[in-house]
């Protein structure tokens, strides 16, 4: 017995007043190679015993038997494989996927079967054939009228070759002949199928054997299952992206704007690395730092330089004091006038102070005229050392060597002029005014200097030298009142401030991507409501829980993806333009970046786009097909 159906109910709102008897003890049996059809009137329950023994949806009560196996005692994957492999549907209401033209609608059990290609384009062209619309395989349904959508359903049917044709009135959208027509291929097919009982007799004794086989594969969970086509599944998945172009791209916008900004924030964060690596290698891995504030308030440059250059001259090569002024500084040559507080940066001069040493120290090169001198020191004179962006930006590149300018109103003779060292102009080291410390009453009014810099004679002396001097400061002021450093130890407090940036940023960035995660989880649950049905046609053809799960996962993570490779190119600009604006340079995010941003944005996909996808997923056929 292929069918047998005992006792079958089907209540809805069992109980309630508005209890609904669709099915009401219904009893019967069907063998093999029978054509039976049921006659009833409009709403006595033939749709809903079809989709019952369809497996498409379950009785309330009473017990039904596929081949022998009790139906209700099956998993959803199995209930899959039946209708995949034993059962072909005609739907009164033709349920194809409008997506889809007439050959992929035909083809697409097929898929879910895992048949080769080679083999799928052989049964769909021969199926189209058989129902007159071999022509018309490239029109998608709404190309189509009802009579032509009606046959493509019933192409679908036959491709498969399933022992089980159910129709839901196949000759209602056709007229007469086309209708007999379709009657005359359902009975062909049946006839024509290995369990008519005409072509039974030779396979009688292995199909028993076989029977129980059949039974025990629907009941145990196979090891490879149904395939899932990924080419196709793509393919669908351009197909509902391009249909709904604006929503897409609105969707992708917000993974746009979420990778672009982690992009330039996370260039952002490593250009402000670079920016302090290339300043402090510009200052020499054997430069020291002193900070030595008199708690008396007395000077103490003269007892520090002597320290360094007598009792250290094993170690110390140079020692100057070191002023920044910080306050507003106006240069003036004739007409020319370079503010600090109202130019831009690159014009912006920085007023330093120091000795003989201060070029030694820091490591500046006099490319013209010479540097300050002990005498310049010693006699207070006011004479000044240019850096090369200040010389000719205030001269228009004209030697200002012997060239007298005023800063704040005070003259000063202009010596010499450093050559370039900072040519992005990063730190602003070009922007150096550099005067002799001991006129620094003549401009601040102030004579107490705390800050010093020491060039060690090289690296290796560099450590030895940190320690000697430390211990001179305990001593001369008391524990923890003088602090030796080098730019190595500001490296390293950069690096801990930089990873604290980081993290700053990067948690900004990952608000701006879940934002858009939620964007797309909101889009897909819009797009699982708008193709219920689809998703019940797709069950009712064979595809599992998983080929759903993939058809829209897919969709989630192309969506993201393209919006992920469109916001790596706006990240890439954004921080051209934030090198530029910020930095003075050319700033180019590294590949990692570009990479890992990619995958971020596929790993959103998968994340934001799995809820919706099982929710798909867990939709039950017939509720599905129901769907407006």
């Amino acid at each position: 017995m292929l069918i047998d159906v005992k006792n079958l109910f089907k209540i809805y709102h069992e109980g309630e007043e508005s209890e609904v008897r669709a099915l009401d003890g219904v009893s019967l049996s069907v063998d093999r190679g029978e054509f039976l059809a049921i006659i009833g009137q409009s709403g006595s329950g033939k749709s809903t015993l079809m989709n019952i023994l369809g497996c498409l949806d379950i009785p309330t009560y009473g017990d039904y038997h596929l081949d022998g196996v009790d139906v209700t005692e099956l998993s959803d994957r199995q209930l899959a494989h039946i209708r995949n492999k034993q059962i072909g549907f005609i739907f009164q209401g033709f349920n194809l996927i409008p997506a889809l033209n007439a050959w992929e609608n035909v083809e697409l059990p097929l898929i879910y079967q895992g048949v080769p290609a080679s083999k799928r384009a052989d049964r769909v062209e021969a199926a189209l054939e058989r129902v007159g619309l071999a022509e018309r395989a490239g029109h998608k349904p709404t190309e189509m009228s009802g009579g032509q959508q009606q046959r493509v359903a019933i192409a679908r049917a036959i491709a498969t070759q399933p022992p089980i044709i159910m129709a839901d009135e196949p000759t209602g959208a056709l007229d007469s002949r086309t209708g007999k027509h379709v009657l005359e291929i359902l009975r062909r097919r049946l006839h024509h199928h290995p369990h008519h009982p005409r072509q039974r007799h030779r396979r009688h004794r292995r199909a028993r054997r076989a029977h129980l086989r059949r039974a025990y594969h629907l009941r145990r969970r196979q090891r490879g299952g149904l395939s899932v086509n990924l080419t196709q599944a793509f393919k669908i998945a351009v197909k509902s992206i391009a249909a709904k172009k604006a929503r897409s791209a609105l969707t992708m916008l917000g993974v746009i704007i979420g990778l672009a900004a982690v992009i330039i924030l996370v260039s952002y964060a490593e250009g402000q690395n670079r920016q302090m690596r290339e300043y402090y290698e510009s200052l020499g891995n054997n430069v020291v730092n002193i900070n030595a504030y008199s708690p008396s308030g007395r000077d103490l440059t003269k007892t520090i330089r002597d320290y360094c250059m007598e009792d250290l001259d094993d170690y110390i090569l140079g020692l100057t004091p070191t002023v920044d002024y910080y306050d507003q500084t106006i240069l003036k040559y004739g007409a020319k006038s370079m503010d600090s507080n109202n130019s831009n940066w690159d014009e912006s001069p920085q007023l330093v102070m120091g000795n003989q040493d201060y070029s030694l120290c820091n490591n500046f090169t006099i490319a013209r005229g010479r540097d300050i001198s002990f005498l310049d020191v010693e006699n207070y004179s006011q004479v000044c050392v240019l850096g090369s962006k200040i010389a000719d930006t205030l001269f228009n590149y004209i030697d200002p060597v012997g060239k007298e300018i005023t800063i704040n109103g005070i003259p000063f003779t202009v010596v010499g002029v450093f050559e370039e060292k900072d040519p992005n102009n990063m730190s602003g080291m070009d922007r150096y005014v550099l005067i002799p410390y001991t006129v620094n009453r003549i401009i601040s009014g102030k004579t107490e200097i705390g800050s010093f810099v020491a060039k060690a004679k090289d690296s290796a002396t560099t450590t030895k030298a940190v320690s000697l001097l430390q211990g001179y400061l305990d001593s001369l002021l008391g524990p923890n009142e003088g602090n030796v450093s080098t730019p190595n130890t500001w490296q390293e407090q950069s690096k801990e401030q930089d990873k604290m940036q980081q993290r700053f940023l990067g948690g900004i960035a990952a608000i701006s991507l879940a934002v858009g995660g939620i964007g797309i989880m909101n889009i897909m649950l819009v797009t699982v409501t708008e193709r219920t049905r689809e998703i019940g046609i797709r069950k009712a053809i064979g595809a599992e829980r998983k080929s759903i799960i993939a058809q829209f996962l897919i969709e989630a993570c192309m969506i993201c993806g393209i919006g992920g490779l469109f916001g790596i190119a706006a990240g890439y600009i954004g921080t051209l333009i934030v090198g530029k604006l910020s930095f003075k340079m050319i700033l180019w995010p590294s590949p990692g970046v570009a990479v890992g941003s990619f995958f971020i944005s596929v790993a959103l996909g998968v994340i934001f786009g799995l809820y919706p996808a099982i929710k798909a997923s867990g939709l039950q056929p017939v509720d599905a097909l129901r769907a407006d």
